[in-house]
């Protein structure tokens, strides 16, 4: 997938202007936290499974200037949660085709709150204070898409899984 395709997506799906996006795309290739192969307008250059991750993550954890996205995604994605697993990871198994089910996306100052598959899981500490939120439905649909889904198969996949959780 080409990156201009992935901020389109997440742009889409996380009600975010392109262009912003597009600036903490730059920022993280800038910090080689996203690859910046030579490309060109007949062979663009492929994002990378990292560089999805990295993106995704940068874009949940917009909460301040875009020159500042490598670090929020140093800070963020390292951060842990009781079962062991840092943000980064959980994110990257998300996107990655790993079946879950995720209610919302709290990023605050002190660290990230989530529900997955029903589980109550903070990275780091709780995020009190002023926070961004990201629903659920938009990482899962964003899950699907980056698997091939086409945005209304997505969204039926979410309203589908949506429908799962509330009858078990």
């Amino acid at each position: 997938m080409r990156k201009s395709a992935l901020v389109e997506i997440l742009a889409r799906r996380l009600g975010k202007p392109f262009g912003r996006l597009d600036a903490i795309l730059l920022a993280l290739q800038a910090a080689g936290l996203v690859s910046r192969e030579p490309s060109s307008r007949r062979f663009p250059a492929d994002a990378t499974e990292g560089d999805i991750v990295a993106l995704t993550l940068a874009a949940i954890c917009d909460v301040g200037a875009t020159k500042d996205a490598a670090e929020h995604v140093g800070r963020y994605g390292a951060m842990r949660a009781a079962f062991g697993a840092t943000f980064r990871e959980t994110v990257g198994a998300i996107l990655g085709g790993a079946r879950a089910h995720v209610s919302h996306v709290i990023v605050g100052a002190a660290g990230v709150s989530t529900i997955i598959n029903g589980e109550h899981c903070v990275f780091g500490a709780s995020p009190g204070g002023a926070a961004a939120i990201t629903s659920g439905q938009a990482v899962m649909a964003i899950a699907a898409e980056l698997a091939g889904a086409s945005p209304n198969d997505a969204d039926a996949a979410v309203a589908i899984a949506e429908l799962r959780r509330a009858i078990q």
